[in-house]
């Protein structure tokens, strides 16, 4: 007797193991859903300024997926780098002879890469 094994469905994504920066990556496309407008050049653009949502770059949208909260009157890029390090510690991990944060601002920036690439990105290495 056969048992039929059951068709892949087009619509379910493929199971993907987790690597090292699976965790960076899942909380960026979590941040995208927070903040699904992208920002270049900016960690964050204030809801008004671009439109009537936070907009976020990528850094920025895991940021939000892990409970930052923006606050315009009182954001800084050094408090907000050191809080982004503590949660993601391998931020700081060597990547193309750069430091991973400084890739993945590049890829955001310079680049044109959306999130979710960046997001697909680190689970591929």
């Amino acid at each position: 007797m056969f048992t039929e094994t059951p068709k892949a469905n087009p619509e379910t994504p493929a199971v993907k193991k987790a690597g090292k920066y699976h965790a960076l990556a899942e909380a960026i496309r979590r941040g995208c859903k927070i903040s699904p407008v992208q920002c270049r050049r900016l960690t964050f653009v204030p809801p008004g300024e671009w439109g009537e949502e936070l907009a976020s770059c990528a850094l920025g949208a895991a940021a939000l997926a892990v409970g930052f909260e923006y606050d315009r009157a009182n954001f800084t890029p050094s408090v907000f780098s050191y809080r982004l390090h503590r949660q993601f510690p391998e931020l700081q991990d060597r990547i193309e002879e750069t430091l991973l944060m400084n890739k993945i601002i590049a890829l955001n920036d310079d680049r044109g890469w959306s999130r979710e690439k960046i997001a697909d990105w680190l689970d591929s290495l």
